[in-house]
């Protein structure tokens, strides 16, 4: 009895013994457990913040290249605005030369035009240009009276070539030919050159 006894309080301490041991590796398995979530969670933490720090110099990079695509935009605006206020500085100055070089002189009807007065003003401008093209106006508007061509604004010095009389087609045709090169190369001719060309215009003009 005494021996049943003693085995049931051994087997009874043994039990108590096991729980404890289990109850105790429980406990370090939950610290363990809550150590390595700690790790974890610190580890994700950090890595959060990696993430927030990386995205930083992003962000700064982004607003950067804004700020630069906007400067760009601004400078090309500049450019654009120099190069309109150069082209219509240009023009304006373009139009004024060809009042000057007499580009704009338009002519209808060349029978009632006084050219010889048109000449006396390009003359004392000195204007040499419109002066030599004054003086081929006047070959032409001599060669209207004589019949020998139909003035015609619109048509060429060819047109007016193959009107001419064989007698003074040849001559007529150096005299065009050299006022083509003059006129409409945009040629300017000083005192000298002027001198030497309308004396073979009045020459020509003589002649008729």
């Amino acid at each position: 009895m005494t021996l049943s006894i003693i085995g049931h309080l051994l087997l009874l301490s043994f039990l108590v013994k096991a729980d404890t041991t289990t109850i105790q590796n429980e406990k370090l398995i939950t610290a363990q457990q809550l150590e390595e979530s700690k790790k974890e969670l610190n580890f994700l933490d950090k890595k959060a913040k990696v993430r927030f720090k990386r995205r930083e110099p992003i962000e700064f990079e982004s607003n950067k290249m804004d700020m630069t695509l906007i400067q760009y935009i601004i400078i090309a605006c500049a450019v654009l605005f120099i190069i309109l206020i150069v082209v219509n500085q240009s023009i304006k100055k373009e139009g004024k030369t060809n009042k000057n070089t007499g580009d704009d002189l338009d002519i209808d009807d060349i029978s009632e035009v006084n050219l010889h007065q048109l000449l006396e003003s390009a003359l004392s401008e000195e204007n040499y240009r419109l002066a030599l093209r004054i003086k081929f106006l006047i070959i032409l508007q001599t060669l209207e009276k004589k019949k020998f061509i139909r003035w015609n604004k619109y048509k060429t010095n060819r047109n007016y070539i193959k009107e001419i009389p064989d007698l003074h087609k040849e001559s007529f045709k150096s005299i065009a030919y050299n006022f083509d090169q003059i006129w409409y190369g945009k040629t300017i001719p000083d005192s000298d050159q002027y001198q030497s060309l309308a004396f073979y215009y009045d020459k020509f003009n003589d002649e008729l």
